[in-house]
């Protein structure tokens, strides 16, 4: 797995998660809200962001063969207490994802990992 291109590792309740946003993330996001992947731009904005990031870490599990037990709730949860820097990394990894090989992230700035 490319881990420096959509991917952001962070703790929750001391253990290690991956999140992974790539195409199967954002097919899940839209299987979940009723989108078609190509209607994917309609994510932005904060109350479908703690979707998002559910949708990438259970990507991600699944990619590493293992469960993954989290609810909606509680990575709701986590996201309030999470410090800035957590939500800077999912920016970052978000921002330097692709979709069907085409970039997601708006601007001109190279992605920082």
């Amino acid at each position: 797995m490319n881990q420096l291109r959509g991917y952001y590792e962070a703790e929750i309740d001391g253990t290690p998660v991956g999140f992974r946003f790539n195409t199967n993330c954002f097919r899940l996001y839209s299987e979940m809200h009723g989108l078609e992947l190509a209607e994917i731009d309609t994510i932005i904005g904060t109350d479908k962001i703690r979707d998002l990031i559910w949708c990438a870490g259970k990507t991600c599990a699944d990619l590493q063969g293992k469960e993954w037990s989290f609810t909606l709730l509680e990575i709701e949860d986590w996201i309030d207490y999470a410090d800035d820097t957590v939500m800077e990394g999912m920016t970052r990894a978000l921002n330097s994802t692709k979709i069907f090989g085409q970039e997601i992230r708006s601007g001109s700035e190279p992605p920082k990992n």
